[in-house]
């Protein structure tokens, strides 16, 4: 056999090797990080503080965004195996969309607060889609949410602020962090 013959056939097969498949090498699981699931329920606020409805007009209600990311339990709390703890807050929402605040109720005790503070920074960063207000007449309205989107309405559209409350309940099974959350289901003035 010539040479560059064998040079090409030993080339080949070493190519081959290459492309065997390898196996994995095992990996040893890591320690569980505790983390937050959150569950909950919907509180509905007294109907005076809720917008009365227009009978001549629409209504396209708001969503939550679907990427919003729920509160964790405290970290420094899980070791003390605390019974569950029950938090209802306000999320007062601009007419673009956009969390302007989140009001904890005012009698919130000191055990408390690390879970008001969990919620609170993480529900800060909310986003919902618009609560709008449909006028049926000529024409149309063009409107622009936070994000740029723009969205046309037969007649008069108008974007209203709104509020909605949630109830976040922290508890822990088998010292693991368990949380849940429940909006309400109509938005509130």
């Amino acid at each position: 056999m010539p040479l560059l013959f064998r040079v090409v056939l030993l080339t080949v097969i070493l190519s081959c090797f290459g492309c065997a498949p390898q196996t994995p090498k095992p990996q040893h699981p890591s320690e569980p990080t505790p983390l937050g699931e959150v569950t909950g329920g919907v509180v509905e606020p007294p109907a005076s503080e809720r917008y009365k409805a227009d009978p001549d007009a629409q209504y396209e209600q708001p969503l939550a965004s679907p990427d919003n990311p729920l509160p964790i339990y405290p970290p420094h709390l899980l070791s003390k195996r605390l019974p569950p703890i029950s938090m209802q807050i306000r999320v007062v929402v601009d007419d673009m969309g956009q969390v302007t605040s989140v009001i904890a109720p005012e009698q919130t005790d000191a055990g408390q607060l690390p879970f008001v503070e969990s919620i609170r920074s993480t529900v800060q960063g909310w986003k919902f889609t618009q609560l709008i207000k449909i006028i049926p007449g000529p024409g149309s309205t063009t409107l622009f949410d936070a994000m740029g989107n723009r969205s046309e309405y037969p007649g008069k559209a108008i974007a209203l602020p709104f509020h909605q409350d949630y109830r976040f309940v922290f508890s822990q099974s088998e010292g693991k962090a368990n949380i849940t959350v429940h909006p309400s289901s109509s938005p509130e003035s």
